[in-house]
């Protein structure tokens, strides 16, 4: 059974642009460090087993982190058909079939759509976050009040931009500094 409380996510830090197998390891890597490091959190707790929804290159990546941090996991992937269909499961170098109707085809079917789902969320997360980012953003003084205070008043961005420094000093909440700091901002 899935153990959402057990679920992490992980922002990609050190790879630049789109690299999964740079991302992958930079994940495991992180994620099975944290683990040796003994810290009295979930990550100390490892898995059975690491099932990568991919083949024989997924599996590698896993395996040499593993090898590298000297953590004895076994690995397991996921092998895919032209249609992106699981048609078999990889372990020990060695690929076994799977039958669509088998028990380990629905339990690995399972496991695939949960973590697509998870992950397919939380990148929505993302990119809703990403929506609501404001050019006020960043501006010392401007936070959450003060930026819903200055769109209350002035409607937009760019009368915001274009607002003296009295009109600016007219808002509610707002004290000189802030609105020094911000109508010069905009004057750079």
């Amino acid at each position: 059974e899935k153990k959402k409380s057990d679920y992490r996510k992980f922002r990609i830090r050190d790879v630049e642009g789109i690299n999964d197998y740079g991302s992958l390891k930079e994940v495991l890597t992180r994620r099975f460090k944290r683990a040796k490091e003994n810290k009295k959190d979930s990550f100390t707790i490892l898995p059975d087993l690491i099932l990568m929804d991919g083949g024989k290159g997924q599996v590698n990546i896993a395996l040499g982190v593993l090898q590298d941090l000297g953590v004895e996991i076994p690995v397991a992937g996921l092998v895919k058909d032209d249609f992106h269909t699981t048609r078999g499961i990889i372990y020990e170098n060695r690929e076994y079939n799977v039958e669509l109707d088998s028990r380990i085809y629905k339990l690995a079917y399972k496991i695939q759509e949960e973590a697509h789902r998870f992950a397919i969320n939380y990148h929505r997360s993302l990119r809703s976050k990403d929506m609501f980012k404001s050019e006020l953003d960043g501006i010392k003084g401007i936070g959450p009040k003060r930026k819903k205070e200055l769109m209350k008043k002035f409607k937009s961005i760019d009368r915001i931009k274009a607002a003296s420094l009295e009109e600016l000093l007219q808002v509610e909440a707002m004290d000189r500094k802030s609105a020094e700091n911000l109508y010069r901002h905009w004057r750079k």
